[in-house]
């Protein structure tokens, strides 16, 4: 699990390590992410394939913009931000603030 225990990004650490925790977790979340792609409901895919599409439609070349930040916006961030809201996690989460910040990260990706 990415969550838990492992976070990683403290008080007591210097700015650079705590940039270096951050990178190294969000890259770890990119990953997860990745490799999780099957488990997107079906229905979710279906309406991003339409927006795909849609978009290209109407705004050559920007399919893949619009898509991925719905896909993100409306997917991934709610559920990086507050994961027991979506059974990723049981229980509560002590670092609102961190995973909140890994999620501003990968959307400025």
């Amino acid at each position: 699990s990415l969550v838990g225990s492992e976070m990683c990004i403290r008080d007591r650490y210097g700015v650079e390590e705590n940039v270096i925790a951050l990178q190294e977790l969000t890259s770890r979340f990119i990953d997860a992410i990745i490799m999780s792609l099957t488990v997107c409901p079906e229905g979710f895919r279906r309406v991003c394939n339409i927006l795909h599409s849609a978009t290209e439609e109407k705004f050559p070349g920007s399919k893949l913009v619009v898509t991925a930040g719905f896909f993100f916006l409306r997917y991934l961030c709610p559920a990086i931000i507050a994961p027991d809201g979506f059974e990723i996690i049981s229980g509560g989460i002590n670092f609102p603030f961190h995973l909140t910040l890994i999620s501003i990260v990968i959307d400025s990706h």
